[in-house]
């Protein structure tokens, strides 16, 4: 069995937009064969990656092995050993330009000695005064949490804590809460990687009283549009490395954000992607080393997040994407000499061009690509080679996509709308994109935004079609009589 130190630990990521945008800023210079990225093109190829104005990055990383005040107030504080390897591990990635790119003047690390209360709290409020509206701010603490069970609150204990005054010399997360409410960034995410399973104890006791887990999960539960990732499950232990370096945990956290995580393969790794990497090779690890069950746990508080949080990025994986997509714009460039000789207006030209691209670049982050639209790559490829006519291209067009190519409004859009589906007989079949949802009447949530084709088919009439419109939280009614 591998010698390791249990401790008990939670951890939550939490923001009511809690997402870490990050963007690539300095430069890659490796050996003579690496390739070089500047600072502005790393920029360009994250703003590809998960869109424009992603604003500026904070972070402020805290980890405490020792404490100044081990015994104090009848408790017994035990040291850790890879609390503050944890936190400058994470610095070093999150400073990294081509993992996460947070500007390295902008990250601060405080551990042991320099980790009290008042440096702690002086901090924040510098981050609070200076992150925009349009910033990330990340927390991170590694350390003790402790539960006062007269006040009913929950602390994490910085380098001077002294239990006999908790409410005086610790940080009530009740107060970290309120002061992320002074934060104008709408990006806020908050890792809690707080020890508990025997390091802190009353004297003459073996151990905890009980878990506080459920008492942060309380505290932060209040507080809506705020998932959570648990390191484990209430009722288990965390662990360390075998060869002490860093807890289990973030030594797959930070495996899994530097491109293990990535499943999709787009060169960003988000939070789902991420927590779902922590909870497939944290048990497997502790499994294969004889050790308790840990399992990491993701909560929901029932907060709204559009899409998945980007946590970090593979700037290789990017660049090979930006590199594709340059070779087929090239590529749709030809398109001009058929528009010069008449057979194609310019803003047909024009729109075949956006729409390629757009279609394109998903199908290169493996984002969800309509059947039609594969079909319509498939014809441009035929209309560039010659393969097809410009007759027979809009021919087939019109059967692929009545109306014209979608426009730059449908194309950008993003969020989920809802379809309000009637008939008259009722019981109509109801098609969406070619895919069975329901029977007529209908109302239908959670349709991705964008151009969708509704298809309504009711035994022994012809079938209706209709071309909508989805947009973001809006209702689009469908109505037709046979």
């Amino acid at each position: 069995m591998v010698t390791a130190t249990s401790r008990r630990r939670a951890l939550f990521a939490l923001g009511a937009f809690a997402v870490a945008f990050i963007l690539a800023e300095g430069a890659l210079a490796q050996d003579s064969k690496t390739l070089r990225v500047e600072a502005k093109e790393a920029e360009s190829l994250m703003q590809d990656a998960v869109g424009p104005e992603v604003g500026s990055k904070w972070a402020l990383l805290i980890g405490i092995n020792r404490y100044e005040h081990p015994v104090s107030g009848g408790f017994n504080i035990t040291p850790l050993k890879v609390a503050v390897r944890d936190a400058h591990t994470l610095s070093q990635f999150l400073t990294n330009p081509t993992q996460a790119g947070f500007p390295p003047e902008q990250v601060f690390t405080l551990t042991d000695e320099a980790a009290t209360k008042r440096n702690i709290l002086l901090t924040l409020n510098d981050i609070v005064m200076k992150a925009g509206d349009k910033d990330l701010v990340l927390i991170y603490f590694s350390g003790h949490g402790f539960h006062d069970q007269k006040r009913d609150l929950t602390y994490l204990l910085p380098f001077d804590a002294e239990m006999q005054d908790a409410s005086t010399t610790c940080i009530a997360l009740r107060d970290l809460r309120d002061k992320f409410d002074d934060l104008s960034a709408n990006k806020v995410v908050t890792i809690l990687d707080a020890c508990h399973s025997g390091g802190i104890k009353i004297q003459g006791t073996k151990g905890v009283e009980e878990s506080p887990y459920q008492y942060y999960l309380d505290a932060f539960e209040q507080a809506e549009g705020r998932p959570m990732l648990l390191s484990s499950d209430q009722s288990e232990v965390s662990w360390e490395m075998a060869n002490g370096q860093n807890s289990v945990f973030t030594h797959f956290l930070i495996k899994g954000m530097s491109g293990d995580a990535d499943f999709d393969g787009d060169g960003v790794v988000g939070f789902s992607e991420a927590s779902r990497y922590v909870e497939q090779r944290v048990p497997e690890y502790t499994r294969a080393n004889g050790l308790t069950a840990q399992r990491p746990t993701r909560r929901d508080t029932g907060g709204t997040i559009r899409g998945d949080i980007p946590l970090a990025f593979d700037l290789d994986t990017l660049v090979g994407i930006r590199d594709t997509l340059d070779g087929f714009a090239e590529r749709l460039r030809t398109l001009r000499s058929i528009s010069g000789a008449g057979q194609l207006a310019a803003q047909d030209v024009e729109r075949i061009t956006q729409y390629a691209l757009h279609v394109k670049e998903w199908q290169l982050r493996r984002r969800r690509v309509a059947p039609e639209d594969f079909e319509m790559l498939g014809l441009i490829d035929k209309l560039i080679d010659g393969a097809a006519t410009t007759s027979e291209y809009r021919t087939e067009q019109e059967r692929i996509y009545p109306g014209g190519l979608p426009s730059a409004e449908e194309l950008a859009a993003t969020g989920n709308g809802t379809l309000l589906i009637r008939t008259g007989p009722i019981g109509a079949a109801i098609y969406v994109d070619g895919q069975f949802r329901a029977y007529a009447p209908k109302r239908l949530l959670n349709l991705p935004a964008g151009r969708r084709r509704v298809r309504l088919v009711l035994p022994g009439h012809a079938a209706y079609e209709q071309v909508v419109m989805v947009r973001d939280d809006e209702s689009v009614k469908v109505s037709h009589d046979w």
